[in-house]
């Protein structure tokens, strides 16, 4: 019962220091390194087969428009603002 109870804890305390190898390996810096730059390789090259670059110089003055409009919607709300369609 007692080199049972040895082997489960020589057990544990093996699995606790892998943990603490691999706790110690993900947590660094130089880990992460590679693998960022080469999902960013991965990522632009994915943009430059399947993004249109039409899209790159339209999205923008579209989004731009929205905000505008929505700005537009949201003081004509705050201040209760009705502008008259017929003078313009």
């Amino acid at each position: 019962m007692a080199s049972l109870k040895r082997m489960l804890k020589n057990l544990i305390d093996y699995f606790y220091e892998i943990f603490i190898v691999v706790k110690g390996i993900t947590s660094s810096f130089w880990f992460w390194l590679p693998a960022f730059l080469a999902a960013g390789i991965y990522i632009s090259l994915w943009l430059m087969v399947t993004v249109n670059p039409l899209v790159i110089l339209i999205l923008p003055g579209f989004l731009i428009f929205y905000g505008l409009y929505l700005e537009e919607k949201r003081i004509k709300r705050r201040y209760r603002l009705e502008i008259d369609n017929k003078a313009s």
